[in-house]
């Protein structure tokens, strides 16, 4: 997606300082004299933020599935799951809008949309021969928006990054439907998902309290009249499940578990104490943990630990951005990690679905998302 030119900029962020005075006067006429003048502009630009959601929304779920497609629902019952394949979805960061003439590539809403494409599609034609006995484990764990973090005016507004995840995540998960005999999508939020105005650093209580939060429960209800899909939203600040008989542990990588510096490196060593520490708190050996996935650090990788338990870390979808610049670095080998397990075995054949600059190039990719156009 080309950048805007900078009189449309301009122009746009006239119009929203306009607006979020003019709310954050209202509440002002509205409350006690003594309300503190930042808390009224918080609220007013949540409001402006939902109000331009609710809009966008009305658009995303025309759409919404009437029920579950290919007749899988119905063979659900009659057929014995005998593998599962897990693709994991991190650190998509949509409505990054990055300007390929400050950064190495560009991402904006065309190539957000075709790397995702590019996943799913992988995922869709995994191993087809063995399709009615694979059920589909989808873990997202956090950092589908570039939010405002380092800059107020990092990447697009707000209430365009959220829709444009809304929109692109449902549809992914709606074309993987159509391809498996059950879906269950878990999610958590990431750092970049949180909500700035509560957490303005690390969210180390009520982490669920973000704004990712609320793109995951659009997914729930745009999944609802899928019989073979479930979504589920934790409030912990990670998910776990059970795939035949091993223990999955998963979360975004900033809180919790920690796997070293993103970009640069990983504690094997911490990692490993970290993780044996969680184990402990099992009540039994059948209750412990055989793999643990995180994303956050923005590099793929899938190792075991001296300890035995397999433990993954996430690439993302976006190339480098400027923040990642500003850090030395300035490549990101993107993808995302699909694995197969079956019983006896919880990381079977994996690899990472790798996407580059001929992925954003590839036109065809249209057909499975078309990219989100904005408001």
């Amino acid at each position: 997606m080309a950048p805007r030119p900078k009189s449309q900029r301009i122009f746009h962020e006239k119009a929203v300082a306009d607006a979020l005075r003019n709310i954050g006067e209202g509440i002002s006429n509205r409350r006690e004299q003594g309300l503190n003048r930042k808390v009224s502009m918080i609220v007013a630009r949540d409001q402006l933020l939902l109000g331009q959601i609710q809009d966008q929304m009305v658009e995303i779920f025309k759409k919404v599935p009437a029920a579950a497609p290919s007749g899988w629902a119905l063979k659900k019952n009659k057929v014995k799951t005998q593998r599962e394949l897990n693709l994991l979805l991190s650190d998509l960061h949509f409505g990054a809008n990055l300007d390929g003439r400050e950064v190495p590539l560009q991402y904006g809403f065309t190539e957000a949309a075709r790397r995702l494409s590019a996943v799913i599609l992988e995922a869709a034609e995994y191993k087809t021969q063995y399709r009615e006995e694979t059920g589909l484990n989808v873990s997202i764990l956090g950092d589908i928006i570039q939010n405002q973090l380092h800059d107020m005016r990092d990447g697009n507004p707000l209430a365009e990054q959220v829709s444009e995840a809304m929109y692109l995540l449902c549809r992914a998960v709606h074309f993987l439907s159509q391809h498996f005999p059950w879906v269950k999508v878990r999610c958590t939020p990431g750092n970049h998902g949180r909500n700035t105005a509560r957490h303005h650093d690390r969210a180390t209580l009520n982490k669920w309290d973000a704004t990712e939060s609320g793109i995951y429960y659009a997914l729930k209800m745009y999944c609802q009249n899928l019989k073979n899909v479930t979504v589920e939203i934790p409030r912990t600040p990670y998910i776990t499940f059970k795939s035949f008989e091993h223990n999955i542990f998963m979360t975004h990588g900033d809180t919790v578990l920690s796997p070293g510096n993103p970009h640069k490196s990983l504690d094997v060593v911490g990692l490993t104490k970290r993780t044996n520490e969680i184990n402990a708190s099992a009540k039994t050996m059948a209750d412990r943990y055989s793999l643990f996935a995180v994303g956050h650090v923005h590099f793929g990788a899938a190792m075991r630990l001296p300890t035995g338990p397999w433990f993954i870390t996430n690439s993302c979808l976006i190339p480098t951005d400027a923040y990642g610049v500003s850090l030395g670095s300035l490549n990101s080998a993107c993808g995302q990690w699909i694995w197969e397990t079956v019983p006896g075995h919880v990381m079977g054949h994996h690899y990472l679905v790798e996407v580059d600059e001929s992925t954003d190039k590839d036109k065809a990719l249209d057909k499975i998302i078309a990219p989100f156009d904005g408001f």
